[in-house]
Formats: C-alpha cells, sequence, structure tokens
C-alpha cells in the first residue's frame, strides 16, 4: 500500500460514497448523480450535474490480483485470501477518500465564492458530446500541439469532420 492521503483511513467505501453524495447535493447543489465503481473495468465514477454541465470523476481501483496485495511487503510470504481482500480493501478506501477530497474542495471554493477556481477545477471533468470528458478528447490534440507547434483546428467533436 502506498502512503498519502486517505492510506490509513477506516472509512467505508459505501460511507465514502454516502458522503460524496450528500457534500454534492448539500453543498455543491449538484444534481442527476450517479455513484459507482466498475470492479471490471477498474474504475470508480462520480457523476453529477452542475450548473448547466454534467461532470464526471473518474479514478482507476487498484488492481484486486496484484503482488502488492497477495503477498507481504518483504515478497516472501503469501496472504490468505481473507488478507489478500483486506489489503485491497483499504487501497480501494483510500480511492474513494481522494474523490471525496476533491469533492470537499470543490465544495469549499463554492463557499468561498471562488466560482473561476471551481470553473478551472472542473473543467477536464466536463462530458462533451460523444460521451468524452474534456480531458480525454483534448489531451491527444493538446501533445500533438507541442509535438508539431501546431494549434488544432478542431475545437469541438464532429466540426469539420
Amino acid at each position: 500500500m502506498s502512503g498519502g492521503y486517505g492510506s490509513g483511513t477506516s472509512v467505508s467505501i459505501e460511507n465514502s460514497m454516502r458522503a460524496i453524495r450528500k457534500m454534492l447535493m448539500s453543498k455543491i447543489g449538484a444534481r442527476q448523480i450517479q455513484i459507482g465503481d466498475d470492479l471490471d473495468a477498474g474504475t470508480a465514477t462520480v457523476m453529477f450535474k452542475y450548473k448547466h454541465f454534467i461532470y464526471k470523476i473518474v479514478i482507476f481501483l487498484p488492481y484486486p490480483d496484484a503482488d502488492e496485495y497477495w503477498k507481504t511487503p518483504s515478497r516472501r510470504q503469501k496472504r490468505t485470501k481473507e488478507q489478500a481482500f483486506k489489503a485491497w480493501e483499504q487501497a480501494a478506501r483510500q480511492r474513494w477518500r481522494s474523490i471525496w477530497l476533491r469533492i470537499r474542495c470543490l465544495a469549499d471554493l463554492i463557499e468561498m465564492n471562488d466560482f473561476k477556481a471551481v470553473d478551472q477545477m472542473l473543467l477536464g471533468y466536463i462530458m462533451l458530446p460523444g460521451n468524452q470528458t474534456a480531458f480525454e478528447y483534448y489531451t491527444p490534440q493538446l501533445e500533438k500541439a507541442y509535438e508539431t507547434g501546431d494549434m488544432p483546428k478542431q475545437l469541438l467533436p464532429g466540426e469539420n469532420e
């Protein structure tokens, strides 16, 4: 397990999910909230509507079959299934707390009326037509722009294709 925010948390995944939903509703005023995980894809997702945009925050969950959960830190002894699950669950709890922290920061910015910072924080999470976030769509274009030195000609999916 790695260190960092939430590495020793005892807050369950379910309690983090409830806290995220409550904060989105009561502190941020978000609507159309969806929170869940896809263990097959290894992702945790929080989607919500705030003002007139839909946002999607996705983080990767730890891979349950990774050696770090099945072997002791010294890599000498194999853990039991229960021990491996417990180690994996702690890492997953940490990831959910990291989403909670992002939402908490967002709530604090809204409370301080720093809406420019809110917009900057959420920009990459905006859902675009085509079911991609702004981050997913623009990252390849930005990488290409840095490689070639040319600005992208297309701003939105479907324009000038």
